[in-house]
């Protein structure tokens, strides 16, 4: 987000979807600040992701997606057994390099709710071209199988199917 963004102006983008609880600006480097936004109904969030991503506010872009709670390794290990042992999780390949989680989280956020968004990326950052994605229910995984399968993202044909542990 624009330096100039106040966080009165950040706020009165994000009422528009719901009452807003809380809303903060953190700087993470000279030109680099972020804005978090907490709503009352926590499913009012998916309305501001919809409408608000790569909406241009004071002259730049804003990228707008669910921020997770960090969880321990463990926890996380744990949840993800758990999701892909009831078929819950999504793998996705043959992704663009430049595609962000964000943007999995907008084409198949439609299909259900999408609980966490991970692309697998190599020691220096790159991505590997694959991600996996957990949604709420098994059904929408079902959904975004037959919706998506043989289209492309970023103007590459993807791949789906179910989430594994090897």
């Amino acid at each position: 987000m624009s330096s100039s963004t106040t966080l009165e102006s950040l706020k009165d983008e994000f009422t528009s979807y719901g009452t807003v609880l809380h809303a903060k600006i953190e700087q993470k480097s000279d030109d680099e600040f972020f804005g978090f936004v907490k709503y009352e109904n926590p499913d009012h969030h998916f309305g501001a992701i919809t409408h608000l991503n790569g909406k241009v506010v004071d002259g730049k872009a804003w990228t707008v997606s669910h921020v997770y709670k960090m969880e321990n390794k463990l926890e996380r290990h744990d949840r993800i057994k758990e999701a892909m042992d009831e078929e819950r999780v999504l793998y996705v390949s043959n992704l663009c390099c430049q595609v962000k989680d964000s943007d999995l989280e907008n084409v198949f956020g439609g299909f259900g709710d999408v609980i966490a968004c991970h692309i697998r990326r190599h020691h220096d950052g790159r991505s590997k071209g694959d991600a996996f994605i957990e949604y709420a229910t098994k059904e929408s995984v079902v959904k975004a199988m037959s919706a998506m399968e043989g289209k492309s993202i970023w103007g590459r044909r993807i791949y789906l199917g179910l989430g594994k542990i090897n």
